[in-house]
């Protein structure tokens, strides 16, 4: 398959730490086909790590928001 479709999904460094649970905080995608769309889709996933829900959550359990690192995945489906 020359465009195979893909999901584009994040892995932050503190999504399973023991006194929090960060799962869902960032935002996946699902059927991205073409490399214009992987392109795009990754810097949404990347960007997502700094929307008003994942920056209030890491305020509210006091984890400085530049500790914080992240990869984004593509995974074929």
């Amino acid at each position: 398959m020359d465009n195979p479709r893909v999901a584009v999904g994040s892995s932050a460094m503190v999504e399973d730490l023991p006194e929090a649970s960060f799962a869902g905080q960032q935002e996946a995608y699902l059927n991205v086909k073409g490399a214009e769309e992987v392109v795009e889709y990754v810097k949404k996933a990347w960007a997502s790590l700094w929307t008003a829900r994942a920056m209030s959550y890491r305020d509210s359990i006091n984890i400085d928001h530049e500790t914080v690192y992240m990869a984004v995945i593509v995974q074929k489906r």
